[in-house]
């Protein structure tokens, strides 16, 4: 395959994997994403990454694929975003279909209620860098999210801070056996 590199993409200060994915995009405009990801051989996430980080740079990308499987929608039918329901359902799907990254106060606000603001900083530094993104997709919920770290990242309290001080097991054991002989 032969694949044609811009110039203004080669000038760039993006990583040599980023340009040939870019590269790969832009040669291939009716491509989805999912297609360009097949044809390199690597994950959606990390295509979404690289067309991102091109589009910080400068750099412009013409292309025409979308997200979506079309196969699926029948073109007459026109999509409805949100209907007026008591449930608030369609108020849920515009939400999730909307999904913009919240701010440092909105997920320091949110764990106040929840109860969490330890780890307020560690979650938004962490899903800030991989883009709101998680495993190659963009994160639908961050308020889900938030709740699965308080859970399963909570930091566990450390014996040093809690004023007893660490020792190794040899001493562990030497008080062990001298405790017992008193």
């Amino acid at each position: 395959m032969t694949l044609s590199i811009p110039d203004e993409v080669m000038a760039s200060s993006l990583s040599v994997s980023t340009k040939m994915t870019v590269a790969v995009a832009m040669n291939h405009p009716l491509h989805t994403r999912a297609e360009v990801a097949k044809l390199l051989n690597i994950t959606r996430g990390s295509v979404n990454n690289a067309i991102k980080k091109a589009k910080l740079e400068g750099i412009d990308i013409d292309t025409k694929s979308i997200d979506i499987d079309t196969k699926c929608i029948d073109i007459d039918t026109p999509y409805l975003v949100g209907s007026s329901s008591s449930s608030g359902e369609g108020e849920r799907k515009a939400q999730t279909l909307e999904a913009k990254p919240p701010t440092r106060e909105e997920v320091a606000a949110h764990a106040v209620t929840v109860g969490a603001e330890a780890i307020v900083d560690e979650f938004y530094d962490t899903y800030s860098e991989r883009g709101w993104m998680s495993k190659g997709e963009p994160l639908q919920n961050w308020k889900a999210m938030f709740r699965w770290w308080t859970k399963n990242k909570a930091a566990a309290p450390c014996v040093a801070s809690r004023g007893k001080k660490r020792m190794s097991a040899e001493d562990a054991r030497y008080a062990m056996d001298a405790a017992t002989y008193e």
